[in-house]
């Protein structure tokens, strides 16, 4: 995958449109978005691409494809549910990212970002839930912006070490969006443990 993708990504300016595009690309699981950031940042690296730039082209393309999953699950209806998510598994994501999304939208946006699938299951069940645009932009933006500024870092921190194995940010960014679901557990429940104590 990685080297499919370095044929993709070079230094030349047309590169920062390829990252957003196949950022957008990712709601439908083509190219994982991680991979491109990390590659087109170890490039980068190497004085081909503005590190800058990187960060920024993908921030749009995140932005753009959590847009399109967020809209379609507003305007797609049932049957494109019963589409999308047919396996009992699939489903099961579904309804616990809309469960935690009525207490804990925020973070559960910011959290999906960095979770293998995460994604596409919470924008769109942000969209199914009607959730107000401007609050999901806004959160979809902090989101986005610590997604892309921590794919990029920690290439540029490691440098070498991620090349040809880009695996490695991604169990990091496993680990982020655990934390973060946990973390958002944890004030649940202790909210809850307040309000019963009221």
């Amino acid at each position: 995958m990685f080297d499919f993708i370095t044929q993709w990504i070079s230094g030349s300016p047309v590169t920062y449109p390829v990252i957003s595009a196949l950022a957008v690309l990712d709601i439908i699981g083509i190219v994982p978005a991680e991979t491109v950031v990390i590659t087109a940042t170890l490039i980068a690296l190497h004085g081909d691409l503005w590190v800058v730039g990187v960060a920024a082209a993908a921030v749009v393309g995140a932005l753009v494809g959590d847009n399109i999953l967020y809209l379609i699950g507003q305007y797609g209806g049932g049957r494109l549910v019963n589409y999308l998510f047919r396996s009992d598994r699939s489903r099961q994501r579904l309804d616990w990212a809309r469960r935690r999304m009525h207490r804990h939208r925020n973070v559960i946006i910011i959290g999906g970002r960095f979770l293998p699938g995460g994604r596409t299951v919470v924008m769109f069940a942000a969209g199914t839930l009607r959730v107000p645009w401007r609050r999901f932009i806004l959160a979809d933006v902090v989101a986005v912006v610590l997604w892309a500024g921590y794919h990029v870092g920690a290439t540029v921190a490691f440098g070498e070490a991620f090349s040809g194995k880009p695996w490695l940010t991604l169990l990091l960014s496993v680990a982020v969006g655990i934390t973060l679901g946990a973390a958002a557990e944890v004030i649940r429940r202790f909210s809850e443990r307040q309000n019963q104590q009221a």
